[in-house]
C-alpha cells in the first residue's frame, strides 16, 4: 500500500521543517514518549520541556516511577496542574511493573486499558515510539483536519468527533508513521495556529478548504466554554520556629495529594475561637473550572499538630501553585520586621 497524498505531503514537510530536537524525540522509548504525551495533554511544549527533563532525570525508568512515593512524584509535577495526570502515570507504571513484569504494552488495545491513556494518546505512543501507523486526534490535529476538510460543526460534538476520527484514519500513512504524527503535531502547533495561521508556509494550503475559502477565522467552530465558578478559600498560615504547618490534601478534590496550609471555606470556620490572626492581602488564582479568591491569615501561636512542619526557606513537599503567592506574602511580611523574632 502507498501513503495518501495528504500523508506524503505532511511527512516530506516534517522531515524538512518539523521539530527534531524535542527531548522526548531523543531515544524515543515507549516510556519516554508516554510521559511526554501525558504532560502535553494540558500543557504547551515550551512549558513542558523543563518539567519533562527534571522528571526523566528523577525517574529515568518505569521502575523508578513505579517505586516512588506520591509526595516525591507531586514535588516533580507541582506547577504543571491537572494533577490527576501524575496520579494516573504512577498507577499505570505500578500496573506495568507489578502485573506485566515491567514490559511496556505494544498495542493500542493494551495501552488504553491503562489509567490516563485514551485512544489518541495510545495512538501517539504507537506511532512515535513504535513507528506503527495509528491515527491521533489531539487538539492541534483536530484544528488541521477541520480547516483542511472544511468541517464547520462544533469539533467537540460527538457527531463531529466521529467524522474527524474517520478523516484522521483515512489520512494516516502506511509507512513513516512517526514522521507523519510528529508532522501533524508540528503543523498544528506552529503553522495552523488558532489565530493568525501561517497558511503560506503550510504544505497543505493549496488544498485546504478553510484557506481557499478564507475561513480560517471561523474554522474550527468556537466551542462555548462554561465560565469558571467563583469560590472563596480561607488559608491559615500557622508559623512556629521559622516553620510552617503543611497538611496533605485528600486523594480527591482540589489539589489532591499535594500539601498546603489548612484551607477553609469561611473565616468563621478558620477561626472558631477568635484568635488574634494577622491578615494578608487577598489574591485570585484561576483554575479551569474555578476562580479562587484566597484570603490568607497568619497564626503565630498555633496549636501542636502532628502534620508536616517545613522550614519556610526550604519547603521540600509538593505545593499547589495557588498557595505560593500566600507564602510569598508571608515571607515579605516577616522580612519587613513586623513580626517579633521570638514569634518566629
Amino acid at each position: 500500500m502507498m501513503n495518501t497524498p495528504f500523508a506524503t505531503t505532511v511527512i516530506t514537510w516534517q522531515k524538512q521543517h518539523g521539530r527534531h530536537s524535542l527531548p522526548w524525540q531523543q531515544n524515543p522509548t515507549p516510556y519516554r514518549v508516554w510521559v511526554s504525551e501525558i504532560m502535553l495533554q494540558q500543557t504547551q511544549v515550551s512549558t513542558a520541556i523543563p518539567y519533562y527533563n527534571n522528571f526523566m532525570d528523577k525517574f529515568p525508568t518505569i521502575g523508578d516511577l513505579a517505586r516512588c512515593d506520591t509526595d516525591t512524584l507531586m514535588k516533580y509535577w507541582q506547577g504543571l496542574g491537572y494533577y490527576s495526570r501524575a496520579r494516573n502515570l504512577h498507577k499505570a507504571a505500578t500496573i506495568i511493573v507489578n502485573e506485566q513484569k515491567g514490559i511496556f504494552p505494544e498495542t493500542r488495545a493494551q495501552l488504553v486499558e491503562l489509567p490516563g491513556i485514551g485512544r489518541s494518546t495510545a495512538a501517539a505512543i504507537m506511532s512515535l515510539a513504535y513507528n506503527q501507523p495509528d491515527a491521533i486526534l489531539d487538539g492541534n490535529v483536530k484544528r488541521v483536519l477541520c480547516r483542511y476538510h472544511g468541517i464547520t460543526s462544533d469539533p467537540k460534538a460527538t457527531s463531529t468527533m466521529k467524522v474527524l476520527w474517520q478523516k484522521a484514519e483515512d489520512n494516516s500513512p502506511t509507512e513513516n508513521a512517526r514522521a507523519y504524527t510528529q508532522g501533524m503535531m508540528d503543523l498544528g502547533a506552529n503553522i495552523c495556529t488558532r489565530t493568525k495561521p501561517s497558511c503560506t508556509y503550510c504544505p497543505l494550503h493549496t488544498s485546504c478548504y478553510a484557506h481557499t475559502h478564507q475561513m480560517t477565522n471561523t474554522i474550527p467552530a468556537k466551542t462555548q466554554r462554561a465560565k469558571p465558578k467563583p469560590k472563596d478559600l480561607y488559608l491559615l498560615l500557622e508559623v512556629r520556629d521559622q516553620k510552617i504547618r503543611l497538611i496533605k490534601r485528600s486523594n480527591t478534590g482540589l489539589w489532591a495529594q499535594l500539601y498546603s496550609p489548612a484551607l477553609f471555606e469561611s473565616f468563621t470556620e478558620l477561626n472558631p475561637d477568635n484568635k488574634v490572626l494577622h491578615p494578608l492581602p487577598r489574591y485570585k488564582h484561576k483554575l479551569t473550572h474555578l476562580t479562587l479568591t484566597i484570603y490568607p491569615f497568619i497564626d503565630l501561636n498555633p496549636s501542636n499538630h502532628e502534620d508536616q512542619w517545613q522550614l519556610l526557606s526550604d519547603i521540600t513537599l509538593g505545593l499547589p501553585t495557588g498557595i505560593k503567592p500566600a507564602l510569598e506574602l508571608l515571607n515579605a511580611y516577616i522580612q519587613v520586621a513586623t513580626l517579633p523574632q521570638e514569634s518566629l
